[in-house]
């Protein structure tokens, strides 16, 4: 089993890239035998077991730095911040003002990009609930007359 030379991975023997950080897998040099000086045999009464095998060294990986993109922060990208949105929300709420403040908010292209989607959205749920007004206004108006004309019909009062 191969293990890694920038994070210590253990890898299969024949990988070119590992899989944890992407690094190109070199060969590792085969280890060079290590010479010792002589040493008197041990009487074969006293079995020697041999030496363990030191575990693989595994070496930290300083994680490299990301480059920071510079990121220009204009008055059309920044945030809105609470107090901003809830001055927002209240200039929404003044009759005829807050019409034209939303209308010209949500079709600059100069505003802040999250006041003008915050106006877009007031304008699309205006005229959703516009439409369903008059949709079940249309619809109550139908059934109050037909109500009133059985009632009229009933108590034998004829136009």
């Amino acid at each position: 089993m191969a293990f890694c030379n920038e994070c210590g991975a253990s890898l299969p023997e024949d990988v070119k890239f590992c899989s944890s950080c992407g690094k190109p897998v070199t060969a590792a040099p085969a280890p060079e035998p290590v010479s010792t000086p002589a040493e008197p045999m041990p009487a074969a009464s006293t079995p020697v077991a041999p030496p363990p095998a030191a575990p693989p060294v595994q070496q930290a990986v300083a994680a490299s730095p990301q480059p920071q993109v510079a990121r220009q922060v204009d008055s059309r990208t920044k945030p809105i911040g609470t107090v901003g949105y809830i001055l927002t929300l209240i200039a929404y709420g003044l009759p005829i003002i807050g019409l034209i403040l939303c209308i010209v908010w949500a079709c600059s292209s100069s505003v802040n990009i999250n006041r003008r989607n915050l106006s877009r959205a007031l304008l699309f749920f205006t005229l959703v609930g516009i439409i369903l007004a008059i949709v079940f206004g249309s619809f109550f108006m139908v059934t109050y007359n037909h109500i009133m004309q059985l009632l009229q019909e009933m108590n034998g009062i004829t136009q």
